[in-house]
């Protein structure tokens, strides 16, 4: 009974740290724990965009200009972390941010239709 509960023990200790392991590894950083719903879409708006530029739905110029709004909305994220805490009023200018890019891809992606 003594070797059973042993093997039982190591077992769930091995998936244990096997888990761990996993979590670490995931690529998760701690600037995405902190802002997860805005860094998700930054990462999907610019893949949004390198699929337009890859397409040819988005010129050079486009892609240019949606990328200097990336940034700007990046600039923002550090603003709102500097204080190691986001307040309601710079989630509202965040999001806001990314639906006025959002919208310009649309419409560059589109080409105004």
């Amino acid at each position: 009974m003594k070797h059973l509960f042993r093997s039982t023990f190591e077992s769930t200790l091995a998936s244990v740290f096997l888990v761990a392991g996993l979590l670490v590894t995931s690529g998760v950083r701690a600037e995405d724990a902190a802002l997860p719903g805005v860094e998700q879409r930054q990462r999907l708006q610019d893949k949004r965009i390198e699929q337009g530029v890859q397409s040819g739905t988005l010129n050079p110029a486009e892609a240019e200009r949606l990328e200097r709004g990336q940034a700007r909305i990046e600039t923002l994220e550090k603003k709102a972390q500097a204080d190691g805490e986001i307040n309601p009023k710079e989630r509202r200018v965040l999001k806001r941010a990314q639906n006025h890019e959002s919208r310009a891809i649309r419409r560059l992606k589109t080409n105004h239709k």
